[in-house]
């Protein structure tokens, strides 16, 4: 993420909850969920939501969403941080953030090419903290759950066809079917459904590569195909199990899959 003095807005919001961390999956996607509420609020409107951190328009990055949480069983504290893009970034010819060393992952989009003129940022800020406010009193007496139709209404990437890969390499594809009531991404493979944790899966574009960004799409290695439900243990091992059962392990990587695929075919025919 790349944040230039007045261009952006970024800030952290401390939440206080009177029940455990493990009452609070999901909770990324409701936080995305009100950014866009507080976008359409301030006359902003056309963002969607990646899962499970993000807010894009017109399949660019707007924001960004990172959660701290801690606390015990029974009370939880959250740090929620919150990058948003009111002017577009500045970058060199390589398309890397002034001063970085590594392009984005994503196109960037702002605030101010969804409507002119752009809100003030205290206004957009203020805005911001309401609709959060509101949302964060829901999610503390319904969890996900009551938000989840309406996270599947903009959700930007709903049956979309994905790759599941590992470290470069394909271990299931299929069509993302949305959300589940938890927030855990639900992926429809020709063998059935795999849950994909939230942390542990992260969505890319089209012709993303796993080992170095956006390039060569056959560094990945397709699957023949499937005859059981494929996932990646915590330690990285592949495992083969029933999709009700197995969890999605760590770093696993979900890409955009059509294209994908038929580039890696031919890599390999190649």
């Amino acid at each position: 993420w790349s944040a230039s003095p007045q261009a952006s807005l970024t800030f952290s919001l401390l939440w206080h909850f009177t029940c455990g961390q493990a009452q609070l999956s999901g909770l990324s996607l409701g936080v995305g969920l009100a950014v866009v509420r507080a976008l359409d609020d301030c006359g902003a409107r056309g963002a969607m939501l990646k899962w499970p951190n993000d807010v894009l328009y017109h399949d660019a990055k707007l924001a960004g969403i990172l959660i701290e949480l801690c606390g015990d069983p029974e009370r939880a504290q959250a740090v929620i941080g919150i990058g948003l893009n009111l002017l577009p970034p500045d970058t060199d010819k390589t398309g890397k953030p002034d001063g970085g060393t590594e392009a984005f992952m994503m196109p960037a989009a702002s605030v101010d090419a969804m409507v002119s003129p752009a809100p003030e940022r205290n206004l957009l800020l203020a805005a911001i903290l309401k609709a959060l406010a509101a949302m964060l009193d829901r999610f503390a007496q319904t969890g996900f759950a009551g938000l989840r139709d309406e996270w599947l209404a903009r959700h930007a990437w709903q049956t979309c066809p994905v790759c599941v890969l590992r470290d470069g390499r394909v271990v299931a594809e299929g069509l993302c079917c949305g959300v589940d009531v938890d927030g855990t991404l639900l992926v429809q493979t020709p063998a059935g459904v795999i849950r994909c944790l939230s942390g542990d899966v992260s969505l890319r574009a089209a012709g993303f590569d796993a080992v170095g960004g956006v390039g060569d799409a056959g560094r990945g290695v397709a699957p023949s195909g499937f005859g059981q439900d494929l996932v990646v243990g915590q330690e990285g091992q592949l495992l083969v199990h029933h999709p009700d059962v197995a969890p999605i392990g760590d770093n696993v990587d979900v890409f955009l899959g059509d294209d994908f695929r038929k580039a890696v075919d031919r890599h390999l025919q190649e």
